[in-house]
């Protein structure tokens, strides 16, 4: 019994021990100056909008001024549509996000701590929607794949957690363009 009870506390820790290690890496902001042409980049690694695999990140580097790629992730092996946008609506308001590469279906890369695929692609967004995914009381999206679509909410409800989108988006914003 004691052993049962002792493995069974062994099981929960190792549990959570890997969500924490998987979560560490969500919503991680690095900061550089290329060392080749002198630019400032700022990266947010992608952090949950929805629970269900479904994350956002952003890269933004000198050149693209008041503008920066939204990253579009999602757990799994997935086919993006090229050349459709993704499309949000902040607080009602329908924002069209045009993809980076209109000829590329996405990237997918494997995830060495979860141990399973993650695809992703870029599409532009601008510094002042941005600011509006931040502020909204709700925002909803659509992302286009080969083999159909996905319709989400992203989740408002885990402000001040670094690993979801929403506060990552916010302290994004803050170190490229201040208040």
């Amino acid at each position: 019994m004691r052993a049962a009870l002792l493995s069974i506390a062994m099981l929960v820790l190792c549990s959570c021990a890997a969500v924490d290690s998987a979560l560490s890496t969500r919503g991680i902001i690095t900061e550089s100056t290329s060392q080749f042409d002198n630019k400032r980049v700022v990266n947010l690694s992608p952090a949950i909008i929805e629970h269900g695999g479904f994350m956002a990140g952003l890269y933004w580097d000198s050149d693209k001024q008041d503008r920066a790629f939204f990253t579009f992730a999602v757990d799994g092996t997935y086919s993006f549509v090229p050349d459709e946008p993704l499309m949000l609506k902040i607080d009602g308001r329908l924002v069209e996000l045009p993809p980076v590469n209109v000829d590329s279906y996405g990237e997918i890369e494997y995830d060495k701590v979860m141990y399973k695929n993650v695809s992703f692609k870029d599409y532009w967004i601008s510094k002042a929607d941005i600011k509006a995914f931040v502020d909204a009381q709700e925002t909803t999206y659509r992302v286009m794949f080969r083999k159909g679509f996905h319709d989400g909410a992203v989740d408002y409800g885990w402000k001040g957690y670094k690993s979801y989108a929403v506060t990552g988006f916010d302290d994004f914003y803050q170190r490229v363009w201040g208040g």
